[in-house]
């Protein structure tokens, strides 16, 4: 059995319910840990009585760490999730003895395959990262957000894979921040990891490749294709797609990171991975709602238009099977050029990729 983490608020609770669902739908023996960011996350997903699911209450995380209290008080929420990807697998490996390996992944991640054929060989191991595969106008990317993604990494219950996680937590407690230090050479929780493939010589597995990790950032690395009713990138079926930094603005726009990385929209990109994820998520989306958390989309139009405009791109949600793509980025930067003249102040809404975000 596979032992999976994670963490997330009611603000992804969407996504990890889908994330559970893709793992139920491929993964024969499984279960996953889920370190709950608020009440309502844990409650409703303690009442749904998911068998393959333990809820942990981030407050038990807290209490085991005491030193996140301060790290809590000096980052932002977001740097705070970041600065918790090292507890909680650690948690869990400290909590649970018995366990052999845990493997810590984000919650937009969604599985088309069984995942166990990514652990094939990791007896021989005792780390696994996984890589960002950039596209090759995207390197410079790579030197500010680093070469591997905090996405999807295990961890063996063993000397090595312990100290790893131990040397991480105090990196990421000392100093975990959305922006790139170029002075330390670092960002957030990801660049840390740049150094384990020599910290920890012959015990660190990296997934690379276009059956893992595919998103915006990557994905015109491939070409993808549908093939007996999967989806495959060159000649390799996808095992998962990171869904990073999707935005539900509206029941009909979506905003996506696709302008960022300069991503064309390839047709089964839209209709065989973005379309089915979606209808999905917003299925869930109705359902939290009716279960009285509040909508995470914003009900005013002229508020939702300007959130469309300022994330520069988005999907155009029209029906269940179809969706029309929109750029926006060309937009945004005639309006920044006109405010900039009229009213020459830093624009305060300039998209920044922050690649690890959940």
């Amino acid at each position: 059995m596979i032992h999976f983490c994670t963490h997330f608020d009611q603000n992804y609770l969407s996504r990890g319910l889908l994330l559970l669902q893709s793992l139920q739908a491929h993964c024969a023996a499984f279960h996953l840990h889920i370190v709950c960011l608020d009440d309502f996350t844990h409650t409703f997903l303690t009442q749904q009585g998911y068998a393959e699911v333990t809820c942990i209450p981030l407050r038990e995380v807290e209490k085991w760490a005491p030193e996140l209290a301060v790290c809590q008080q000096n980052r932002s929420p977001t740097e705070y999730f970041y600065t918790l990807s090292p507890f909680v697998p650690l948690y869990l490996l400290r909590q649970h003895p018995h366990l052999d390996f845990v493997c810590s992944m984000d919650a937009d991640l969604y599985f088309y395959q069984d995942p166990v054929t990514l652990f094939a060989d990791f007896d021989q191991y005792s780390i696994l990262i996984t890589a960002h595969n950039f596209a090759n106008h995207l390197l410079e990317e790579r030197l500010k957000t680093g070469v591997y993604n905090v996405c999807f990494q295990a961890f063996r219950n063993d000397a090595t894979g312990l100290a790893c996680l131990e040397k991480w937590r105090q990196q990421c407690t000392a100093w975990c921040y959305a922006h790139y230090d170029a002075t330390h050479d670092r960002f957030a929780d990801q660049k840390y990891l740049e150094t384990w493939p020599t910290d920890f010589t012959g015990q660190v597995k990296v997934l690379s490749g276009p059956t893992v990790n595919v998103a915006t950032w990557n994905a015109n690395r491939y070409q993808l294709h549908q093939k007996q009713g999967e989806v495959w990138a060159d000649e390799q079926p996808v095992v998962f797609y990171h869904f990073h930094g999707l935005r539900l603005l509206s029941n009909r726009w979506v905003g996506n990171t696709f302008h960022w990385y300069r991503t064309r929209p390839q047709k089964v990109l839209l209709q065989n991975v973005y379309l089915p994820y979606l209808s999905r998520l917003l299925a869930w989306e109705k359902t939290l709602t009716q279960a009285g958390r509040p909508d995470q989309r914003d009900a005013s139009i002229w508020s939702s238009m300007m959130k469309i405009f300022k994330a520069g791109a988005v999907f155009f949600f029209h029906r269940p099977d179809g969706m029309i793509y929109l750029n926006f980025n060309r937009f945004y930067q005639v309006y920044s050029s006109i405010k900039q003249t009229l009213w020459p102040v830093k624009s305060t809404f300039r998209p920044s990729p922050t690649t690890g975000a959940t």
